[in-house]
């Protein structure tokens, strides 16, 4: 079961958040035709070859597009007809994702392999009424699991946080081809 849980846990995890929409190049009052001008900063342009272009400020509308290759610098305005997809990537909101799943992840390992372990068994009276710290650091299943969520949570968060950013959060618009 623990297994089981941890494989399904690490898939989330590993995971890269994408959000897709189909847009109709013929319906140009469509609401991801909006949303998709509404997006900043770089995005991948694929055309239906499958060449890839990186652009910026690209507006797109339902007969064509329009942006600035990113390498070049150079403007350019293709068909919509040729267009593919257009993906954009966010870091920011990939690393708030991650950093959710991270911490959902550690915190429910933490708690489980805290439970699992039990509570440290009682302590044996000292001898010669020396000072014994054994109760000051004897932890009950309760405790254990608790100071597991919390730890493994905030690796949890740390790795989610950083993986989410490199990966990204994506929104992809894709484009259906004209029957």
């Amino acid at each position: 079961m623990l297994k089981k849980l941890f494989i399904i846990l690490l898939a989330l995890t590993l995971n890269h958040c994408t959000s897709r929409r189909l847009i109709n190049p013929a319906d140009s009052s469509s609401a991801s035709w909006q949303a998709l001008n509404r997006n900043q900063g770089k995005a991948e342009v694929t055309l239906n070859n499958d060449q890839k272009i990186l652009a910026t400020q690209l507006q797109a509308r339902s007969d064509s597009a329009t942006w600035v290759d990113a390498v070049s610098g150079l403007p350019q305005t293709v068909a919509t007809a040729e267009i593919k997809a257009i993906r954009f990537k966010k870091s920011g909101r990939g690393a708030l994702q991650g950093l959710g799943i991270g911490l959902l992840t550690g915190a429910t390992l933490g708690g489980i392999i805290g439970l699992a372990s039990g509570g440290d068994p009682p302590c044996k009276p000292a001898p010669n009424n020396v000072l014994d710290f054994c109760e000051a650091f004897r932890l009950s299943a309760a405790e254990k699991a608790a100071a597991g969520a919390i730890y493994l949570g905030a690796a949890g968060a740390l790795v989610g946080t950083t993986t989410g950013a490199l990966i990204g959060s994506k929104d992809e618009y894709q484009l259906m081809p004209k029957q």
